[in-house]
């Protein structure tokens, strides 16, 4: 039982590291446009930034998503 205690604790401690990321990315986005907001190259190199963050994080809540079980 304490083998699957510890891979719980794992498991939350990365979830809440993402977690993290995530709102740390949310919130400084809003700031990052404003700082830019002369400078297209600089909004588009934010967008692509964002496109990638965007996929990888559709990617883990995919992959991490377990199916149903077949009925």
């Amino acid at each position: 039982m304490a083998s699957n205690l510890d891979h719980v604790k794992a498991s939350v401690a990365a979830n809440t590291t993402v977690t993290q990321s995530v709102l740390t990315l949310v919130t400084g986005l809003a700031q990052q446009i404003r700082d830019n907001a002369e400078d297209p190259a600089a909004l588009e190199a934010l967008a692509g930034q964002l496109d990638a963050d965007n996929a990888a994080l559709a990617k883990a809540v995919t992959d991490n998503t377990p199916t149903a079980p077949a009925p």
